[in-house]
């Protein structure tokens, strides 16, 4: 079993179209984001799959976006492929995303090359 870390960004206006993104990413129903005094949040944890996601304080005028992080546990090439899936369903959502992946032991240290995958290369 390998331990992928993961982090980045969704660039969105509000909060709706991330979540359902997230939702259908996970597969799980409703998550429970939330409303907080400095935007919104969402933490979806199982046995496999940790992510935490929160809107991003920007500057007046400047777009809105989301940061993710999180780790998939499992298979290399399976959990590689859930991210390639967040990736489409952002492009197919009309959603900028960018994420950077690497794998990583069990204190969270990595053990291999980071990699990035973005919308614009969702095509490939």
């Amino acid at each position: 079993m390998t331990r992928i870390a993961f982090y980045g960004d969704i660039a969105a206006s509000e909060s709706r179209p991330v979540s359902s993104v997230l939702t259908n990413w996970l597969d799980r129903g409703p998550l429970n984001g939330r409303e907080r005094m400095f935007g919104y949040e969402l933490t979806y944890e199982d046995e496999s799959t940790y992510l935490y996601c929160h809107e991003a304080a920007t500057a007046p005028g400047r777009p809105t976006h989301y940061l993710i992080e999180g780790t998939l546990d499992g298979d290399e090439s399976e959990s590689v492929a859930n991210l390639k899936q967040l990736i489409n369903l952002c492009a197919s959502s009309g959603l900028s995303c960018e994420i950077d992946y690497m794998p990583v032991d069990s204190e969270g240290e990595p053990v291999g090359a980071e990699v990035t995958m973005t919308t614009r290369d969702s095509s490939k």
